[in-house]
């Protein structure tokens, strides 16, 4: 779902290389180089109920059909007892890394709490972001908040967690599926 006052959108399965194009309300958004098929996080003005949102690609001059619309919903009648508090996940944060995965509701903005202070906020398209704290790399014994917000309404806060050491090996990495499809 899309919710009103959300300010990005998130697009996926489109092909690497391909121009993009989001239209919001039926004013097309500028195209954007297609550089990551699975996630992209496409910019839009603040998201109004009732607004329909479709997306296209272009490649080598040719013009997909649509994808299916996406009618945004208002986020006070579809939130009416308030935001959730997000969650941070996974919860293990290690030493030395550079972000933390919050998931949260899709659109929202996100701030993520260092130590109870040393804010930073992300305007966010999906549901589960990584979000690089205020201050990285990582250190060991700091703790960390998410709270979110979309149109007036503010979430508690998630859980805190806290950063601890990494592990003292790391494990082989595995590219899966095993025969990725050509050309992406």
């Amino acid at each position: 779902p899309l919710f009103s006052c959300a300010e990005a959108v998130e697009v996926r399965g489109a092909i690497y290389g391909a121009e993009l194009i989001v239209t919001v309300g039926g004013t097309p958004l500028p195209g954007v180089k297609v550089t990551k098929p699975s996630q992209m996080i496409i910019s839009t003005p603040p998201l109004v109920a009732g607004a329909v949102v479709t997306a296209v690609q272009i490649v080598n001059g040719v013009t997909s059909d649509p994808s299916e619309p996406v009618t945004v919903m208002d986020t006070l009648a579809a939130f009416p007892n308030g935001l959730p508090a997000p969650e941070i996940d996974p919860t293990l944060i290690h030493q030395c890394g550079h972000t933390i995965a919050v998931r949260h509701i899709r659109g929202s903005k996100v701030t993520v709490f260092t130590n109870g202070a040393d804010e930073i906020t992300y305007t966010t398209g999906g549901d589960w972001t990584n979000l690089p704290p205020s201050k990285v790399p990582v250190e060991l014994g700091h703790r960390y908040v998410a709270q979110q917000s979309l149109c007036t309404l503010n979430s508690g806060p998630s859980n805190e967690e806290e950063a601890v050491n990494p592990p003292t090996t790391m494990p082989i990495p595995v590219v899966d599926p095993a025969q990725p499809i050509a050309g992406q």
